[in-house]
């Protein structure tokens, strides 16, 4: 495998931001084939998500506040690396 699709086969692209989280449900069962398997269900107020589709492209925010069902793309934006400190001041598209 070349570095360059090592380093984009390891790229982080997706991440999930959530706020005031509560677990509702939690399953432990196993071995299958590939072992044991837990599952989690959770609820929460705020969910941010923050996206780079594909290498070079601009990074895209969302977010949703179940309290308020309202937009809350500014949390959203505060998931973003640190190494992308300038996305957090502007507006996603």
């Amino acid at each position: 495998m070349r570095a360059a699709d090592r380093e984009a086969a390891s790229r982080e692209f997706l991440r999930f931001k959530f706020d005031t989280v509560f677990t509702t449900k939690l399953d432990w069962s196993g071995p299958g084939d590939e072992g044991p398997e837990e599952s989690i269900t959770f609820v929460y107020c705020k969910l941010g998500i923050w996206c780079t589709p594909e290498p070079g492209s601009k990074p895209v925010a969302a977010g949703w506040d179940q309290v308020t069902n309202k937009a809350a793309d500014d949390f959203a934006t505060s998931c973003a690396p640190s190494s992308l400190q300038d996305l957090r001041s502007t507006k996603p598209a």
